[in-house]
């Protein structure tokens, strides 16, 4: 006879899932969300080794980032590995690309990707910070955090017509920096809203 579930339990949607990795930066999940996408598209049994492979096909296809010819490499799904190495225009790209700011056809899962990022001074890993700058609730970020590298990558959305993808990536110092690494990283984006304003006519508020 054939066999027959006794049981059966639906997750949340993927959206929601996804909303849980990003705002508050889950990597144990965001490894089984990217295997379990695999092994969806693959039809197989989930496996670290297909994830990487169907994330490369997605760089090399819609960000324009070959991982074979730009040295890029990744070996997780949360990049939760001093191996990985992307540049900072790397990752831009794959914002780009992710949020549907690039020329072509919108992604489907482009507002559910946006709506996952933390945004700054409201929740997630960004709910304590840019608590009385000017990009409070106008950021929408992804922070990232190993032993000696501090990351800060997103949307400003200073100018709704023209949001500004960005990538902050710093590496190589000592653990005990990173205090001053985060505060240098708002310094930065401090500077590009004051670019964003000075170069259109956006609200002040």
């Amino acid at each position: 006879l054939p066999p027959e579930p006794l049981a059966e339990h639906l997750s949340e949607p993927l959206a929601a899932i996804v909303a849980q990795v990003n705002k508050r930066s889950i990597n144990w999940l965001a490894d089984r969300v990217i295997m379990t996408a695999a092994a969806a598209r693959y039809d197989e049994t989930p496996s670290m080794s297909r994830a990487i492979e169907a994330m490369h096909g997605w760089l090399d296809e819609q960000a324009g980032t070959a991982p074979e010819t730009d040295g890029i490499f990744v070996d997780t799904g949360s990049g939760l590995s001093h191996r990985t190495q992307f540049s900072a225009r790397h990752i831009v790209n794959v914002l780009r690309r992710a949020g549907g700011y690039e020329d072509g056809d919108v992604p489907a899962s482009a507002p559910a990707y946006l709506a996952s990022l933390s945004i700054a001074g409201v929740d997630g890993t960004l709910r304590h910070r840019f608590g009385k700058a000017a990009a409070r609730g106008h950021l929408r970020g992804k922070t990232g955090t190993l032993n000696d590298a501090v990351a800060l990558s997103g949307f400003l959305e200073i100018d709704p017509k023209r949001p500004l993808a960005f990538a902050l990536v710093t590496n190589g110092h000592p653990s005990r920096a990173k205090v001053e690494i985060r505060r240098a990283h708002e310094a930065l984006v401090d500077a590009m809203v004051e670019y964003v304003r000075a170069t259109g006519a956006v609200p002040t508020v």
